[in-house]
């Protein structure tokens, strides 16, 4: 390692124990996601066994991406680089690259720049695989949590807490690489990382924990109001009148991809503080949150501990996560602000 200081090998040694934990998080996801397959196998649940399977397979789209991205930088290793991408270990690979770089890297504003790209591209990745496998697979495992008779303490639970733990780490580092890579801004301190993922566990758990409470009563209706809360998202972002996209084709497309995404969570893409609009679209899906679970207990006809149990503990979680969104505008998480 390049001799950078006691403060520089502090940084470096705390960059690496974060693309570290990140690889840990998605293998314990991944181990979770396997051992439930199996489970079901084991029981005799195939559909179950099946959707857990199925849903996995939007996950080569990434590895796909990831060989291309690699193609696109000059590495020549095609044989080498297909073998780990069909293995599904591209995402580990980058990150061992991140910690590679970042261990050996020269306080040059080149080696800064490339760290930083690199962070940035699987930032970027893992966010996309997030949301292309963590996520179904959070509905789904929530989904059988809720709907069938398996305890807490079942390998469905434990799969459930993980794939929302991968999912809300997947988000938090997308945000610390938008702020690396805008001028002016420094890496997030351990206290805003940490913000950050309370902030986003606690409104993803209730978001998902909600829909599936309310499908488990209403089944089919539920894709009535995610269609619903897609298509008005999707309005509002067009109204933003944001330039990510310049044909208008694909910034059509963009804004529908998009608007699924706000489905479920807030990702700022317009330039300028977003305190607002992220207050009026959490407030919008607190009031989703608690129809949603309202309607689908036993509140209007027969409220008891039992039946409103489930409903407070959802309303606590997303209260949790709301609890950091004033602290994200103080001085001390001021790397914490969803700017991003």
């Amino acid at each position: 390692m390049p001799t950078l200081g006691r403060r520089g090998c502090w940084t470096a040694w705390c960059q690496v124990f974060l693309f570290g934990l990140s690889a840990i998080v998605i293998l314990a996801e991944r181990t979770a996601l396997i051992y439930c397959f199996v489970y079901y196998l084991w029981f005799g649940h195939m559909l179950w066994a099946g959707l857990t399977l199925g849903l996995a397979l939007p996950g080569l789209a990434v590895q796909i991406l990831s060989f291309l991205w690699y193609h696109a930088d000059g590495d020549q290793r095609k044989c080498f680089l297909s073998l780990i991408h069909l293995l599904h270990l591209g995402i580990f690979k980058r990150f061992g690259d991140c910690m590679s770089s970042v261990w050996h890297m020269h306080r040059t504003a080149g080696d800064l720049g490339a760290a930083v790209m690199q962070q940035a591209d699987v930032s970027a990745l893992r966010l996309l695989e997030a949301l292309l496998l963590t996520l179904p697979q959070t509905l789904l495992q929530s989904y059988i949590l809720i709907t069938s008779d398996e305890g807490l303490l079942s390998p469905v639970s434990f799969c459930c807490g993980l794939c929302l733990l991968s999912l809300s780490w997947a988000l938090v580092l997308y945000s610390r690489a938008c702020c690396l890579i805008r001028p002016g801004h420094l890496a997030m301190p351990p206290a805003a990382l940490l913000c950050q993922l309370l902030w986003r566990a606690g409104m993803l758990g209730a978001r998902i924990f909600s829909l599936m409470f309310f499908a488990r009563i209403f089944r089919w209706w539920v894709y009535g109001i995610l269609g619903f809360h897609w298509l008005s998202a999707s309005f509002w972002l067009v109204s933003q009148q944001t330039d990510i996209c310049i044909s208008p084709w694909r910034w059509r497309l963009f804004n529908c991809m998009l608007g699924a995404v706000h489905v479920f969570c807030f990702l700022n893409v317009k330039d300028g503080p977003s305190r607002f609009r992220m207050a009026g679209f959490y407030m919008v899906m607190l009031l989703e949150n608690a129809t949603l679970l309202l309607s689908a207990s036993d509140f209007l006809s027969e409220a008891s501990w039992e039946s409103m149990s489930f409903p407070t503990a959802v309303l606590c979680s997303f209260l949790l996560g709301g609890r950091r969104i004033p602290e994200m505008s103080s001085p001390s998480c001021d790397g914490c602000r969803m700017d991003t």
